[in-house]
């Protein structure tokens, strides 16, 4: 071992070991060049920048035409008539769309009010009066929309010319079935609503003389046959 590095001195039975000194750098001269250490710059974590929240955009829908379809309004006329010394005025409804005539006659002589609802596709015959509602079947020889344009044509007209177009016809209603609640669901919604809350059957119409019909009203027997 170099005695530059160990120096071994016997002291008191003890081994000492004394370190030599490190070597030191060598000094640079002059002449010699200086090669700069690179340092790495040390690395600054980036700042996080804080974003604004954003709110989404509401998205509205674009605007849908609905194409509303609006029933027109009945046509309204009235009918005056003269029975004895009473002046009636009859109040008539035909709506268009539906093909429904209604006509309402006031009450008078021993008559209450009558309401009747008339529509030729489904052959509907009705007749409100008395608190009970009756539903026959529409005759053949009657056209509904004729029967409204008569009234819409000569609803300006006189009394006088009321009469000379005015027909009379006498008809005994008999009875057949009433109508329960699954029965009534099938016929006109209209009907339904004029007949809501009080009874409602089905008649047999038979058309008479007006002398059969005022012997009925006396109270008599009438024969007639049904001819339909």
């Amino acid at each position: 071992v170099s005695k530059k590095l160990l120096n071994l001195t016997c002291c008191e039975g003890k081994l000492l070991v004394e370190s030599a000194p490190a070597p030191s750098a060598p000094t640079p001269s002059a002449s010699d060049p200086i090669t700069p250490i690179p340092t790495t710059p040390a690395k600054t974590p980036p700042t996080p920048t804080a974003r604004a929240p954003t709110t989404p955009t509401p998205t509205v829908p674009a605007p849908t035409t609905v194409q509303q379809t609006t029933t027109p309004p009945p046509i309204k006329t009235i009918f005056t008539a003269i029975e004895g010394n009473e002046t009636i005025v009859q109040e008539n409804s035909f709506q268009n769309v539906t093909g429904i005539l209604v006509m309402k006659v006031p009450p008078h002589k021993n008559y209450t009010e009558s309401v009747f609802m008339l529509q030729q596709e489904s052959k509907t015959s009705m007749l409100k009066t008395g608190d009970i509602c009756q539903l026959t079947h529409l005759p053949n020889y009657m056209n509904v929309s004729a029967i409204a344009e008569e009234f819409e044509e000569n609803e300006l007209m006189n009394l006088a010319h009321n009469e000379s177009i005015k027909v009379i016809k006498y008809v005994l209603k008999a009875r057949v079935s009433r109508y329960g609640s699954k029965r009534r669901a099938e016929i006109l919604p209209e009907a339904q609503d004029l007949c809501e809350n009080i009874p409602l059957v089905k008649t047999n119409d038979f058309e008479v003389s007006k002398t059969e019909f005022e012997k009925y009203k006396s109270g008599n027997t009438v024969f007639f046959k049904n001819t339909r």
